[in-house]
Order: structure tokens, then C-alpha cells, then sequence
């Protein structure tokens, strides 16, 4: 069996095994629109989202790594990506 045929398997089964695929399916897709919302819905986003669906936790791990190292402990900057400058910006001008 292929591994899809396996995955739909289980989520017609309803045992444990179906409520930990349908868990992780929600991680994937719940991980996957974080990613192509932090890149602004740009192509490059929408490649990582699907390559963290696709590649699962191997790869969501990977990018969440890349973006963690990339952010420096700035909780904001990890959350928001491309967002953080402009959101900086204007936290600044309020503060003026």
C-alpha cells in the first residue's frame, strides 16, 4: 500500500490512529498558512506552505529552525516575518 492509501485508511477507520492523522493534518495546514501568511502570500510563501505540507514535520521543522536563527530571539520578528519592519516602523513613529 502506498502511504496515502494508508492515511486514508486510517481517517475511514475512526480509531486512535484517525484522530492522530486528523491532529497532524491540522498541524500541517495550520503550520503551512502561518507560513504563507509571515511571506505575505508571495509565491515563495506559497512553495514553503506546500513544501511543509508535502514534507512534513522534517521540513516545517527545518524552516521553523532557518527563521528562529534568522530572527536573532526576537519573538516579533519570528512571528510576523516580512511584516516586523513595517510593523517596527510604525511603533516608532507613534513613539515620536
Amino acid at each position: 500500500m502506498r502511504a496515502d492509501e494508508i492515511f486514508m485508511a486510517d481517517l475511514s477507520g475512526l480509531s486512535w490512529r484517525t484522530q492522530f492523522n486528523v491532529d497532524f493534518l491540522a498541524h500541517l495546514l495550520i503550520f503551512a498558512c502561518w507560513i504563507a501568511w509571515r511571506h505575505r502570500f508571495r509565491p515563495v510563501g506559497f512553495a514553503l506552505a506546500l513544501l511543509c505540507v508535502l514534507g512534513g514535520s522534517v521540513v516545517s521543522l527545518l524552516d521553523l529552525l532557518t527563521i528562529s536563527v534568522d530572527a536573532r530571539g526576537r519573538v516579533a520578528r519570528l512571528l510576523l516575518g516580512a511584516r516586523y519592519a513595517e510593523i517596527a516602523m510604525d511603533s516608532e513613529n507613534i513613539s515620536k
